[in-house]
């Protein structure tokens, strides 16, 4: 069987930073956690990495890659 994937828009590359439980943001924060430290990401930051990840086409999985530039 074969199934076909269509490409993640900006929305949805930015749902998947910030809603899941296990989402990319949550994880920096739990780590940063252990340092006392509490990070805020401004809407047009996450906007940056969706771009980011959009324009090397490296879809959801870039997402981590594209967040450590």
């Amino acid at each position: 069987m074969v199934g076909v994937l269509g490409d993640l828009d900006k929305g949805a590359l930015m749902q998947i930073l910030t809603e899941p439980k296990n989402a990319l943001i949550v994880n920096i924060n739990g780590y940063s956690n252990f340092e006392n430290v509490r990070l805020r990401f401004a809407d047009d930051a996450l906007e940056t990495v969706a771009d980011l990840a959009l324009q090397r086409k490296v879809g959801a999985r870039g997402l981590r890659i594209s967040s450590k530039i």
